[in-house]
């Protein structure tokens, strides 16, 4: 190596494993149920410490992105099934 320095596209704190991504999944799932649980039990009694619909909507969005990544995902490894090549693995 001759010392350059080369930026990088990816990023450790974004990049995330399949497995992670699914247990994330569950997790967003569960709290967005939380969330709806306690709107309708707190509806009118103004006991809320968070904007619950700012917050819905806040974890609805993240688990449509984390949907489309997985959908993505899974396209690029049917495509690659289908044509035989291997899959890069950097571990």
């Amino acid at each position: 190596m001759d010392g350059t320095k080369i930026k990088a596209n990816a990023s450790r704190h974004k990049a995330m494993s399949w497995a992670y991504a699914c247990k994330l999944e569950a997790q967003l799932r569960a709290e967005v149920a939380e969330l709806i649980k306690r709107a309708e039990s707190e509806n009118g009694q103004g006991q809320q410490e968070i904007n619950i619909p700012a917050e819905l909507q806040r974890q609805e969005t993240r688990l449509e992105k984390l949907r489309k990544s997985k959908l993505s995902w899974s396209s690029v490894l049917q495509s690659a099934m289908h044509s035989n090549k291997p899959i890069m693995r950097l571990r």
